[in-house]
């Protein structure tokens, strides 16, 4: 014989008289009738061709049978209740968890030191680990739960198991050096045309984005560099007479080291539409709902980079150049 041979819920019968020795108390605390009880009693006594309980004078007492199966059963009970049956929680307060979440670079800047905060303060236990995979890698990691969460704009996550929810949308600038040559108090489309760019090229870039809009615009621009790389850009503006367009948060965040002068573009482009992406498998997850919300409350509608005026970018050149667009 197999367990399908017996119904389950009789060994629930089993275990509480064992441990209660009374049909009444039994019923109680089953909350099932006392003839329930004596039903279940006799189909467990055909089923293992034993009395398993006696009645004498101090109540019913267990055959050497029924101590033998005591132990297993109450163990079959409670690995069920704890490990089959157990309901999900999530406590960020008592949790270890190592969440990973995929980003670019400028990403991480943008994004981490808030989620970082959050995590400090409500999830001291938890990490962060930040990865930057290609589409095909990403797509495949987020269905098989190698990477939890994706933030940023990922066109190719797409399809029925792919879960999205928009944050916000982010400009793009024009970012020269402070004493470019031809670039000064404007930057028209004439000189944005007949300058040399830096173009970012790299898989998954929200740059992407920008690249197969201007090409669309018609306008041709002589790209003298190209780099993967957000982070390197300010740095290759400031010593060359390049320009370079740009997410507004790579401005933002070096607004500190000097010799850069930001422009709104002299071509209407779109906007980045920034999201969070996970797959449908954790879509239930308690910790990947903590995650997600985590995320939505920091930042939906709420672009870190904006906090700073545009206009107060256009004073990056500390002292050089102080002329303000609207």
């Amino acid at each position: 014989m197999d367990f399908r041979s017996i119904d389950l819920n009789l060994l629930l019968v089993l275990d509480a008289m064992f441990r209660l020795r009374s049909a009444t108390l039994v019923a109680r605390e089953l909350l099932i009738s006392q003839p329930t009880v004596s039903f279940s009693l006799r189909k467990l006594r055909e089923y293992y061709e034993d009395e398993l309980f006696i009645r004498t004078a101090a109540g019913m007492q267990p055959t050497p049978r029924m101590s033998e199966l005591a132990d297993p059963v109450a163990r079959m009970i409670g690995l069920v209740n704890e490990e089959i049956l157990k309901t999900q929680t999530f406590d960020p307060a008592q949790s270890a968890r190592s969440f990973v979440i995929n980003m670019s670079d400028i990403g991480e800047i943008a994004f981490g030191p808030k989620l970082l905060k959050r995590l400090q303060a409500f999830a001291p236990g938890a990490r962060i680990e930040i990865k930057t995979l290609t589409p095909d890698a990403l797509t495949e990691a987020l269905s098989l739960q190698k990477v939890d969460l994706a933030i940023g704009y990922h066109p190719e996550l797409s399809g029925s198991n792919i879960m999205v929810q928009s944050l916000f949308e982010h400009p793009f600038v024009c970012l020269v050096r402070a004493d470019h040559p031809a670039i000064h108090a404007e930057l028209t489309l004439d000189l944005y045309r007949n300058a040399d760019h830096i173009a970012l090229v790299g898989e998954g870039h929200a740059q992407t984005h920008f690249e197969m809009m201007i090409r669309k615009t018609g306008i041709e621009r002589n790209i003298a560099f190209q780099t993967p790389y957000f982070m390197n850009v300010p740095f290759l503006i400031r010593e060359t007479n390049l320009v370079a367009t740009v997410p507004k948060a790579i401005p933002y965040m070096f607004k500190e080291i000097g010799g850069l002068r930001v422009f709104k573009p002299p071509i209407e482009l779109p906007l980045i539409p920034v999201k969070q992406y996970w797959h449908r498998s954790v879509q239930k997850d308690p910790a990947q709902i903590w995650l997600r919300r985590t995320v939505g409350e920091l930042f939906l509608n709420r672009d870190p980079s904006l906090s700073l005026p545009l206009e107060s970018l256009f004073e990056m050149g500390r002292g050089r150049s102080k002329q303000r667009y609207k």
